[in-house]
């Protein structure tokens, strides 16, 4: 669940479809998505582990219209608080 309380914007995840951790610094993940409670939107997501303990981590999100067609929110910011942390089997 990401929640940017500035514009209003909840959005939940109700599936994943794949997760990816290329090395231990990047880790992306895709699935279906409520917008504020609304919808079945495909999203994205990007994070990187920048250090220990939450040293400059990053997130980045983009989810997309029903289709997958076309782009309806994006984000992307430095945590401000918290710890990211990429995991590989």
């Amino acid at each position: 669940e990401f929640q940017n309380r500035t514009n209003g914007k909840n959005i939940k995840s109700n599936s994943l479809n794949w997760v990816w951790a290329p090395d231990p610094f990047n880790g992306y993940f895709s699935g279906l998505a409520r917008i504020n409670g609304e919808g079945n939107h495909p999203f994205t997501v990007h994070v990187i582990d920048n250090g220990e303990p939450g040293t400059d981590d990053w997130f980045s999100l983009w989810v997309y219209d029903p289709s997958g067609a076309t782009l309806l929110y994006s984000y992307s910011n430095t945590l401000v608080g918290g710890n990211i942390q990429v995991h590989s089997r």
